[in-house]
């Protein structure tokens, strides 16, 4: 058993220990070289449907004007994986349940809604797949910032 199950208290008669297995599904991460990409693709006219769903409430149209982080404009997150990455760990957030992620996406969803974050940005066009391979190849360009 991992060390992560081994911190839980025992005879307590609450829950259950995870798996190995349980573990090992929550705590991975999508390296800069994108190696643990998993299988899947989708498009940014595929993930503007996602968007509109699930995104819009916080991000706002097109992202922008929304209550929560503005998505068009110069990028937070430089790595295309690293995009995809925090889509698929914290994306959606609950409207009901503050910090909650809504419901886990599905890894074409996730694709889908990375492509239509780089579309309304400008780095890629409306129907370019993204999955594992393509992914990999997108270069986000970033705002230089003038050294003081």
């Amino acid at each position: 058993m991992s060390q992560l199950g081994l911190s839980q208290t025992s005879g307590v008669g609450l829950g259950r220990n995870m798996t190995d297995e349980e573990i090992n599904k929550l705590m991975y991460t999508i390296g800069p070289k994108g190696v643990e990409l998993p299988s899947g693709q989708g498009t940014a006219r595929e993930g503007e449907k996602i968007y509109t769903q699930s995104c819009i409430f916080c991000h706002g149209p097109e992202g922008l004007n929304g209550p929560q982080n503005t998505l068009k404009g110069s990028p937070r997150l430089p790595m295309p994986t690293s995009l995809w990455d925090y889509i698929h760990r914290a994306m959606p957030r609950s409207l009901a349940i503050v910090g909650a992620q809504e419901r886990q996406l599905s890894n074409d969803e996730t694709y889908a809604l990375t492509a239509y974050i780089l579309y309304i940005n400008g780095v890629i066009g409306h129907d370019e797949v993204m999955n594992a391979e393509s992914l990999l190849k997108v270069d986000i360009p970033m705002e230089k910032k003038p050294i003081d």
